[in-house]
């Protein structure tokens, strides 16, 4: 809508038939492209912010998770480790028991 339309209906101006029309149509137009626009806004809104929240979230959760896998895989090792050496030990000190 040109804005001289917009105020020669704000001054009482009447208009009549297709001006009038037209004029109509083109208000609808505009306020249906701006609820549209306010719908969308609010949807990317709040995409945006879950993701905000929500990618943070599974890195982080994915950080933790992956930390107890790299701790759990090196606590494996180490068990085994000292299981290897302790039955050493045990071998040793029977060997040495049956020397003696």
């Amino acid at each position: 809508i040109r804005p001289n339309k917009i105020r020669y209906l704000r001054k009482g101006v009447k208009l009549e038939g297709k001006e009038f029309e037209e004029l109509l149509a083109k208000a609808e137009h505009i306020e249906r492209g701006q609820r549209i626009l306010m719908k969308t806004s609010v949807w990317v809104i709040l995409v945006v912010s879950f993701l905000s929240f929500a990618v943070p979230a599974a890195w982080v959760s994915n950080r933790k998770r992956s930390a107890k896998s790299y701790i759990n895989e090196n606590y494996d090792i180490d068990q085994e480790e000292e299981r290897e050496e302790s039955k050493i030990l045990i071998n040793t000190y029977i060997e040495r028991k049956s020397k003696d």
